[in-house]
């Protein structure tokens, strides 16, 4: 990577190019042969930020390539996708009032193009508390693995094959939310109300019926809407042992049939115990809660609802020396298992 930072009379500038080459070779026994594989990545992107009176006006374009060969899961041996972007963004401080006005228009070589406004709007009550809110449209176009129906690869141990869907469409969606949050000397916390409302959401399980493997591909839901509440407590007990948690509440619809999406629990919350026993090493205790949701059971061709699920982590994390870290860590220390 190269990048470069200028710094001009009321002017910030940002110039960045990134290249990737991976290879690899794939002998997977489910292939039952040696697969190579290349993958290429160019990203150039840049940015300008002025500062003119209480305006701070951003501007940037990117642009993104990339090239992936596999000499045994693409059909055609290749696939390649290219994407560009601009953005404009306007950040307008009025006393303890934050208005942000902004517009992305994303170029997909496969799916064309789309804009993307947003508004965004942030007060100060007071030094340590604020409300905010605002709306904005999202796209994100499917990766080649999801999209190139000559893509292909072998799964669920050997019994299913994961494939493109050439017939997949980008996802859109508009954002709503709004918000508080306090930060005090030993404590705060953050509430925040979302609605998302999706067109053509990409689900990445589907099955469909063929002769021999059960074929896993990926499917657009037409119309989603997924609505929520996120908690967001934290809490110094004393100088050096802090707590953090998080919990969402979600509502997850498919508006076209009136069924809960799948793979989204209703409830799901993390508590996360931090002790700063010297500069140099801490430990942490983490839980985490997943709720019931629905997820597709092959042997039974439907969707089911799962049970809810606890985890238990524990960790160090120690730095000897400054530019050094070393971390230690056990995931799921009670092994649980799901049904």
């Amino acid at each position: 990577g190269l990048a470069h930072n200028g710094h001009w009379d009321g002017t910030d500038t940002q110039l960045r190019y990134f290249y990737e080459d991976i290879d690899l070779m794939d002998n997977s026994q489910l292939n039952g042969a040696i697969a190579e594989v290349q993958q290429q990545n160019h990203t150039l992107d840049g940015q300008l930020t002025h500062q003119l009176g209480n305006h701070l006006l951003t501007t940037g374009a990117e642009v993104r390539q990339t090239r992936l060969e596999h000499s045994m899961n693409l059909t055609g041996g290749d696939a390649k996708s290219d994407q560009q972007a601009l953005y404009l963004q306007d950040e307008y401080l009025l006393d303890a009032l934050t208005l942000t006005l902004a517009g992305r228009l994303d170029n997909h070589d496969t799916y064309g193009s789309e804009f993307s406004p947003r508004g965004y709007a942030l007060y100060n009550l007071t030094d340590r508390w604020i409300i905010k809110g605002g709306l904005g449209k999202a796209f994100k176009a499917p990766s080649l693995a999801q999209s190139d129906g000559s893509y292909s690869i072998k799964a669920c141990r050997g019994r299913c094959v994961v494939v493109g869907n050439p017939d997949l469409q980008p996802e859109t969606a508009m954002n709503y939310e709004v918000g508080t949050s306090y930060e005090g000397d030993s404590f705060g916390a953050g509430l925040t109300a979302f609605d998302n409302q999706i067109d053509d959401m990409i689900q990445t399980e589907s099955w469909k019926t063929k002769p021999g493997a059960p074929v896993l591909t990926y499917r657009n839901v037409d119309q989603a809407r997924i609505r929520g509440l996120e908690f967001m407590p934290w809490y110094a007990i004393t100088e050096t042992v802090n707590l953090n948690g998080n919990y969402t509440l979600v509502k997850a619809k498919d508006e076209t049939t009136g069924q809960d999406l799948l793979q989204t629990p209703e409830h799901t919350a993390n508590l996360t115990l931090d002790w700063q026993w010297r500069s140099n090493l801490d430990f942490y205790t983490r839980y985490q809660y997943t709720g019931s949701q629905y997820l597709y059971v092959a042997s039974a061709n439907a969707n089911q609802k799962s049970d809810a699920f606890n985890t238990l982590d524990a960790g160090i994390n120690y730095a000897p020396i400054t530019p050094l870290t070393l971390k230690f860590g056990l995931n799921n220390l009670t092994n649980t298992k799901r049904d």
